[in-house]
């Protein structure tokens, strides 16, 4: 009999965005505490609001700016108010080099880099720009007919709660739904591009994005909502480095990778074998950790430390503590 929870909405559909298919790939029990058991670190995350606030102050400078998106005193001077609202809605640690000051430098040096951008910005038949974009599209079917615990999720204000206990049910299929938000969609000399804006603190080899999984995805269902082709995906990299007398502070880098047909196709092949593992591993009641990803370029796991306990009842208790917090993070709201 299946012991961990399927979180569905309307007993038969299962909500993936990147966050959780990268979890399905690379560590099972990850996936088992942030997806099933839907809990996530109660700790600071300054990189992610840091990241947040950035990419709001882009998403004013695209909307405010016409084509071809020349800075001008205007628009920084929105996008510096937008930092300064966020900023006061979040305060980041004293010592904390990621700061109010470093994002109004962060958005003059933007301006300069980037000041003039002959594309144009796609828009929707009512005339939205495809600016952060929310998006949930269909990926597939998988048969399941097996005996699950499903954990019922409602949408309410905006998130998808828990709808009463788990209850142990016969689910014949499941609907896989696609979500996902898209920094931005353009055209530029009779092509269609997607922009993903990716800030850091440290360079990697952008090598990394060429055939991931979220930006293969992200192509798929741009197109299936816009109903173009995609030629290609522009990794907007901006890295923050913390401040020393010698080191340059920010750098900008942006990379396009042309899409391959194939590797769209592809892509939903691997994702409905991907979440078919998974829902597998789900009816077997058990999801094994791979040590490898324990620590990353980014520091450590979020569960390292539950990870790190040798009875699963020390574990339910650190899961249920005050270091840890309900995952209701959606990329649809």
């Amino acid at each position: 009999m299946s012991t961990i929870p399927l979180p569905l909405v309307d007993g038969h559909t299962l909500l993936i965005d990147n966050s959780s298919l990268e979890q399905f790939t690379t560590c099972p029990r990850a996936a088992l505490y942030s997806v099933c058991r839907r809990r996530r670190t109660s700790a600071e995350r300054v990189p992610l609001h840091f990241g947040g606030i950035m990419h709001k102050c882009l998403d004013v400078r695209y909307r405010t700016a016409p084509a071809p998106y020349e800075q001008s005193t205007v628009v920084e001077s929105a996008m510096i108010a937008t930092a300064g609202e966020e900023f006061v809605l979040w305060t980041p640690p004293e010592d904390e080099f990621r700061n109010y000051d470093r994002m109004v430098d962060l958005i003059h040096r933007y301006g300069q880099q980037y000041s003039f951008e002959p594309f144009n910005i796609l828009a929707f038949p009512d005339g939205r720009p495809f600016i952060e974009t929310p998006f949930a599209v269909p990926l597939g079917r998988i048969e399941v007919n097996a005996d699950l615990l499903v954990q019922d999720l409602i949408l309410q204000d905006d998130i998808y709660v828990r709808s009463g206990p788990p209850t142990l049910r016969t689910v014949p299929f499941i609907n896989i739904l696609w979500t996902g938000r898209i920094d931005m969609a353009y055209s530029y000399s009779g092509g269609n591009y997607i922009m993903d804006h990716k800030s850091s603190s440290i360079a990697t080899n952008m090598a990394e994005f060429e055939i991931a999984h979220q930006f293969y995805g992200y192509v798929w269902a741009t197109e299936q909502i816009l109903g173009q082709p995609i030629n290609g995906i522009v990794i907007n990299r901006i890295v923050v480095r913390k401040p020393s007398r010698t080191g340059e502070p920010f750098s900008f880098e942006r990379k396009l990778i042309s899409v391959q047909r194939g590797l769209v196709d592809e892509w939903v092949n691997d994702c409905l074998h991907i979440v078919a593992d998974f829902v597998e591993m789900v009816r077997r009641s058990y999801m094994p950790k791979h040590t490898a990803w324990c620590v990353g370029k980014f520091g450590t796991c979020q569960f390292h430390q539950v990870c790190s306990l040798d009875s699963n009842d020390q574990r339910e208790i650190l899961l249920g503590s005050g270091e840890y917090e309900d995952n209701t993070w959606t990329p649809l709201t």
